[in-house]
This record gives structure tokens, sequence and C-alpha cells, in this order.
């Protein structure tokens, strides 16, 4: 990839990523179990209806559906490997 095309996908994906607009994944999850009450279902499938990035993590997470606590503690075990390994 070419460094200005480089550039220009790191922006976007960044923009993408801090979009204070889009859902939370916590949000998501609690969305795909039925957890929230109607209205914050009903506010979080407004907003899956107008953004594509949303609706793709909601296909991921729907996928690759696994226990929340298991994923937590995926995360947790990377990430102190990543610690161990800097030390």
């Amino acid at each position: 990839m070419k460094p200005k095309n480089q550039k220009q996908a790191v922006n976007i994906i960044h923009n993408i990523l801090v979009n204070k607009e889009c859902l939370h994944s916590s949000e998501i999850l609690f969305y795909i179990q039925g957890l929230l009450p109607p209205k914050g279902q009903q506010e979080i499938e407004n907003h899956l209806l107008s953004c594509p990035v949303c609706i793709l993590l909601k296909e991921i997470y729907e996928e690759f559906e696994t226990n929340p606590y298991e994923r937590a503690e995926a995360i947790i075990k990377a990430q102190l490997e990543d610690i161990e390994e800097e030390e």
C-alpha cells in the first residue's frame, strides 16, 4: 500500500474507532443477549439501521458467540502476556 493510501486508511479507521455516536461493545453484546430494557433495545436497533460499522460488529459477535466471561478472560490473559513480554 502506498504511504498516502495507508495514511488515509489509518485516518478512516481512527475516525470509526473514536466515533462517539457508535455503540460500545458491551451495548452490542447486551443487545444480542436481550439484556436491555425495551427502550434500550429500540435505541440500539435504530442505531444499527444507520451504522454499517456497528452492524458489522454485531454480526461478528453473533458469528463468534462465546461466553462474555470467557472473552474477558482471554483479553486479560493476552494483555498480561504482552506485559510479561515487555519486561
